[in-house]
């Protein structure tokens, strides 16, 4: 799975790597997997972003102590 973030119960999230918008874990989120990984996005833009070149954001995740790629998310404004 992608990035995980901690919430205040202990338990962990996952996030969407391109913004880092937690998402709910029991709920369907879009998907891509690639090379045998499952990432996980908030918003379709997310999504087709990050398959417009995965590998290199792939490589840009594993030096990413956060989990994400810090890019707006199309939800900005919305609660987190």
């Amino acid at each position: 799975m992608n990035g995980m973030r901690s919430n205040p119960s202990g338990r962990y999230r996952p996030i969407c790597p391109m913004c880092g918008r937690r998402l709910e874990a029991n709920r369907d989120a879009l998907t891509i997997v690639f090379m045998g990984q499952e990432y996980r996005f908030c918003s379709q833009q997310c999504q087709e972003h990050f398959a417009r070149m995965p590998e290199r954001h792939i490589v840009q995740l594993a030096h990413e102590p956060s989990g994400c790629l810090g890019y707006p998310c199309p939800y900005d404004g919305l609660p987190r």
